[in-house]
């Protein structure tokens, strides 16, 4: 990457809200990813193992996709292999009807228990228990019913005690923060909101293997896309030390919409992101990495 491209990726907007300083990002891999499955494309789900080796993606069609990650001796990736598809399925083991399929947030807790949340009326989350199986319904909360048309429960997350973590895409408002809901022990809470700071909305959300929260954010101008990603500390109810870690001028990636947060073998903290094609021939299934060198 040259370096006048770099510096453009690090450098923070000031404009409406205190300049929060952003986080030297190194790009090391933009994939176009393929595949001749019927369906392929659409992800706004990602969870990256912590190896690093291993892809899990759910997309808008209700498919999910798990496959090998092949890397080169800098452990940036070069390619996805292996690739298999299932239906994210209902409760009763059955295809779901195909307005109640919108997938867009991915959690995998340390059980290995996959966890889905819809945004299609009513919004939803979902547990599998395995790759393909059938859901288990979490309890429905009623600010699922609340929520903004075809701007639900986009980001999800779970913590290292298996709390899980989720908001929707839009806050109702411009000045208006963007509630996270919290589900532990059986029900739902709202421990606490982040920030808005527009244009960006909401559409991806994980807990790092530090604990601490991740936003994906997004911009879309009518022509190109803008990607933000900003991280919190999380203390007990609250959000604290809000940081920019990265702020692409528009163009820089296509739709950017899941995110997953990992370390490789030096300790060095990797964010990998998904790019959902929204199913049109124009556009790619993009599976992008950052890597951040300086970041504790």
């Amino acid at each position: 990457m040259r370096t006048s491209a770099r510096l453009k990726l690090i450098i923070t907007l000031c404009i409406g809200f205190p300049c929060l300083a952003a986080a030297n990002a190194e790009l090391v891999a933009s994939l176009n990813l393929s595949s001749d499955v019927e369906g392929f494309g659409g992800f706004s789900g990602l969870e990256i193992s912590d190896d690093g080796t291993e892809i899990t993606a759910v997309s808008d069609k209700g498919r999910i996709m798990r496959g090998q990650i092949l890397r080169d001796a800098n452990d940036n990736p070069i390619g996805v292999s292996e690739m298999r598809f299932a239906y994210v399925l209902g409760p009763n083991g059955a295809r779901m009807q195909k307005w109640r399929e919108d997938a867009e947030g991915l959690a995998i807790d340390n059980r290995g228990r996959l966890y889905v949340s819809f945004e299609g009326e009513p919004g939803r989350v979902w547990r599998y228990d395995r790759f393909g199986g059938a859901a288990t319904e979490l309890p429905h909360a009623a600010f699922m019913d609340q929520m903004q048309k075809n701007s639900g429960l986009e980001g999800l997350a779970v913590d290292r005690s298996g709390s899980l973590f989720s908001l929707p895409e839009r806050s109702g408002q411009l000045n208006r923060p963007f509630p996270v809901w919290r589900y532990r022990n059986g029900r739902w809470d709202q421990p606490f909101s982040v920030p808005r700071h527009p244009p960006h909305l909401t559409v991806g959300l994980d807990i790092g293997p530090d604990n601490r929260l991740y936003l994906l954010e997004r911009h879309f101008s009518g022509i190109s896309f803008r990607t933000r990603i900003r991280r919190f500390d999380v203390v007990g109810d609250e959000l604290q030390n809000e940081r920019i870690l990265l702020d692409t001028p528009s163009g820089t990636h296509l739709n950017l919409e899941g995110i997953s947060v990992w370390r490789d073998a030096d300790n060095v903290l990797r964010i990998t992101m998904i790019a959902d094609d929204n199913f049109r021939s124009f556009l790619n299934t993009t599976l992008v990495e950052y890597r951040f060198p300086s970041l504790p």
